[in-house]
């Protein structure tokens, strides 16, 4: 019986996950709603601040869109003054940056989902704060080593 209650406490909780990640990521979207930049581009910018200056052909593998529609994206972030190419002797290999001004939008976007996270969790007692906090980390540790097998 133990297995079961288990087996099913499991689906619970897997079930539960993609619901609490899509409601963060709705008050995460809270910032972007007020500029008027999609998800689209929420993703492209969080890219690019990341993981630094890349080419458009970097930006279309990672996050999985067809050349045009990330050259499209650019051009219009670009019009925002959010990002900028940086164009090198090969035009094959220009450069996306975030401007300054696109850098601090970032920083005010994770402040934002930062202080949206913190009042959510003001709202937990301590000991339900520590036990998400408990299970958050022996969730990471298991994703970690199934990775490395």
């Amino acid at each position: 019986m133990e297995f079961v209650t288990d087996v099913l406490l499991t689906d619970r909780i897997a079930a539960l996950i993609p619901r609490v990640s899509d409601r963060l990521n709705r008050l995460a979207q809270g910032i972007g709603d007020s500029t008027g930049l999609t998800p689209v581009q929420l993703q492209m910018m969080d890219y690019l601040y990341h993981s630094g200056d890349c080419t458009i052909g970097a930006l279309t593998r990672a996050m999985r869109r067809a050349q045009s529609s990330v050259s499209e994206l650019t051009d219009r972030l670009a019009d925002r003054g959010l990002v900028f190419r940086d164009a090198t002797t090969d035009r094959r290999k220009t450069l996306v940056r975030l401007t300054a001004e696109g850098k601090n939008w970032i920083r005010s976007k994770e402040q934002y989902q930062r202080d949206a996270l913190l009042q959510l969790l003001h709202a937990l007692e301590t000991d339900s704060k520590e036990a998400l906090r408990e299970a958050l980390l022996q969730i990471l540790s298991t994703t970690d080593r199934i990775a490395r097998n």
